[in-house]
């Protein structure tokens, strides 16, 4: 059995896992608190991450599918997405054991509904915001308003996600600025 056979295999087995924990988790009574909804909210984004891989990136690498490799740009943002979501989230949860170990008498107050409510919120936003903004708004914000180029100068509409078939892996486009970086 080949490698990118079994890690196919891997990723779905992985993905239908968190979906699975991402459906299931806040019915079982001991989870429905705020480690259960960051856990939710974690296997949310990993579920997606694994089926962006299982059912988009493994068959445009296996069957060589010209269409997803066109979209490879929106497959790598989605991809990103969900891994940044995942980092952050487990952040949040890293964060939620510490103070219910460390400062148990503050977890309540610290990590109530309206609480957790807001960083889950929080995690998606601060994840899927600058995503938005480098792939669709920033050329048309620096335009917009000339000093904003020099915030967004990176980004134009070359600065991509792209599929790169010589080592199988999303990379970013070079572009005139990034090559001038290159240090």
């Amino acid at each position: 059995m080949s490698t990118l056979f079994q890690l196919d295999i891997s990723k779905k087995l992985s993905g239908r896992a968190n979906w699975l924990v991402a459906t299931t988790a806040l019915r079982i009574p001991a989870m429905r608190n705020p480690y259960g909804r960051l856990l939710t909210s974690q296997s949310t984004a990993e579920a997606l991450l694994c089926s962006t891989f299982a059912f988009a990136f493994s068959p445009m690498v296996f069957f060589d599918i010209r269409s997803l490799k066109a979209a490879s740009g929106v497959i790598g943002m989605t991809v990103t997405i969900c891994y940044n979501i995942c980092i952050v989230s487990h952040l949040f949860i890293a964060l939620n054991r510490l103070i219910a170990i460390c400062l148990p008498m503050h977890y309540d107050t610290v990590f109530n509904t309206t609480n957790t409510v807001v960083i889950i919120s929080i995690s998606w936003i601060i994840s899927v915001i600058p995503e938005l903004l480098m792939y669709i708004c920033c050329e048309f914000l620096a335009t917009l308003i000339p000093p904003m180029q020099y915030l967004f100068f990176s980004f134009s509409d070359d600065c991509d996600i792209v599929y790169d078939e010589s080592s199988w892996t999303f990379a970013f486009k070079q572009t005139k600025v990034s090559a001038e970086n290159i240090v």
